[in-house]
């Protein structure tokens, strides 16, 4: 893949599929007992945005992530950009009131989650707590058991086709630097929270200074504790690991 001409590449997609060809079969995630290499990450990615444009997920529709680090957590997030979707990271502590909130804003049409985390099933806090989400068709739960109206993590890949596939890469090949990436909302500490709009470009750009700034080379080990939701630590989530071939340990 090319760069944009300013030393990163046009876009997250692209970044991905550029790793794989580079880096292969070197680590790219441990979660505990669970490993994957670069290759098998952008195919993991690739199936997982398949999936979505089956489910009828077009460019520029949302889809947000309420959980806890995970190899899942990776795969759904580099997966979204694959079929041209928006990244709404939702913070792990909000309630169901805080996170339907941003749900509803955000007008998510997807939301990867979780119902066993630390005590707390985020579906049931979700439902209880009575917003409307007309938008939201879709919820897949990554970790934990599947409540009625969900889907499982397997059945969302399984939906995946040969036809979706190919509509993937064709988003990926047409995918710009100026295209939308994810919308990061504030904790809210201060007031409601704000949806920060940011594009391929600048998510790059934020990543790619953050290694520079770090010294990591390729084979080295990283290991992810702070949580992916908040909008500070999902910076290096996306760039940092993908394009420079140093694995991601989820903490």
């Amino acid at each position: 893949m090319t760069s944009n001409g300013t030393g990163v590449w046009p876009t997250i997609p692209a970044m991905t599929e550029a790793a794989a060809e580079r880096f292969g079969d070197g680590l790219a995630v441990r979660d505990g007992t669970t490993t994957i290499t670069y290759s098998g990450l952008f195919e993991a990615a690739r199936s997982f945005g398949a999936a979505l444009v089956a489910s009828g997920v077009d460019p520029g529709d949302r889809v947000a992530l309420w959980a806890f680090n995970s190899a899942e957590w990776i795969v759904a997030c580099l997966g979204l950009f694959q079929a041209g979707a928006v990244l709404v990271p939702v913070n792990t502590r909000f309630k169901g009131p805080e996170a339907a909130e941003i749900l509803s804003r955000s007008r998510a049409r997807v939301l990867v989650t979780v119902t066993d985390f630390l005590g707390a099933d985020y579906v049931a806090m979700l439902r209880s707590a009575g917003t409307e989400l007309p938008d939201l068709t879709t919820i897949i739960v990554a970790h934990g058991s599947v409540p009625e109206g969900a889907e499982s993590w397997e059945g969302f890949a399984a939906r995946a086709t040969a036809s979706a596939m190919a509509e993937v890469d064709r988003r990926r090949k047409e995918a710009g630097t100026d295209d939308v990436s994810d919308i990061l909302f504030t904790s809210g500490t201060t007031g409601i929270p704000k949806g920060v709009v940011m594009t391929h470009g600048r998510t790059l750009y934020c990543g790619t200074d953050w290694v520079t700034m770090t010294g990591l080379g390729p084979g080295d080990r990283y290991l992810m504790i702070p949580p992916y939701s908040p909008p500070g630590p999902l910076r290096p989530v996306e760039p940092s690991g993908g394009g420079h071939g140093r694995g991601r340990h989820p903490g």
